[in-house]
């Protein structure tokens, strides 16, 4: 084993979340009356903090719609979007494998830990992770590199001994900046296909940990 941990990002890696979010987001911008702008790049609301997607997405900036766009969001993932979502191929099978080799596991999202957690129950997966984290204001983990850092300490492993699993550049510099390795897929929201150094299976993960 090179690694005693294996985390994994949960939107674009894990799971194909894409339909909920987009049509959340979309749905949250006619609630609050504001035009999408010509030629916007859903993809890029998938990572940064919520109110961070808005204004890379559709260049919103003022904090008071910000503010009316989050509840409106929030409102209607947690109603339906966030059940609007599915695991790519061969990802079950990648999580049996690892637990039933002795690593440890766990999700480090950018998504809000009680909604992790609470995905993770809907989609029946909670016994395949030792730790379920997300974003929590409340605990100063508005990062990815705290996010992950908090992970380490709970399984008492050093970044070095751990690897995270990532679909986007997010990931990848939140990583670095734990002092942590990054594996790279190409079937998520960022990475492409046949871009160098990156993964297009999950069980060629096995292969790297």
């Amino acid at each position: 084993m090179r690694y005693k941990a294996v985390f994994f990002d949960l939107d674009g890696t894990l799971m194909d979340t894409s339909e909920g979010i987009f049509a959340t987001a979309v749905h949250a911008m006619q609630t609050v009356g504001l035009a999408i702008p010509e030629g916007t790049d859903l993809r890029k609301f998938v990572g940064p903090p919520l109110r961070e997607c808005f204004r890379i997405t559709f260049g919103v900036q003022d904090d008071e719609h910000l503010d009316k766009l989050y509840a409106a969001y929030r409102q209607q993932y947690d109603i339906i979007g966030r059940y609007k979502a599915r695991f790519y191929p061969g990802i079950i099978d990648l999580l049996k494998e690892l637990k039933s080799r002795g690593y440890k596991t766990a999700i480090t999202s950018m998504k809000g830990e009680t909604l992790v957690q609470e995905m993770a129950q809907h989609f029946e997966v909670t016994e395949l992770f030792d730790q379920l984290l997300g974003f929590d204001t409340s605990k100063d983990k508005t990062s990815k590199k705290a996010i992950i850092l908090d992970g380490c300490k709970r399984l008492g492993l050093k970044p070095s001994e751990c690897v995270l699993v990532g679909d986007t550049s997010i990931d990848a510099d939140g990583a670095k900046e734990a002092g942590m390795p990054c594996i790279r897929v190409n079937w998520g929201f960022g990475f492409v296909p046949g871009e160098p150094g990156t993964v297009s299976e999950p069980m060629e993960i096995l292969e790297i940990v």
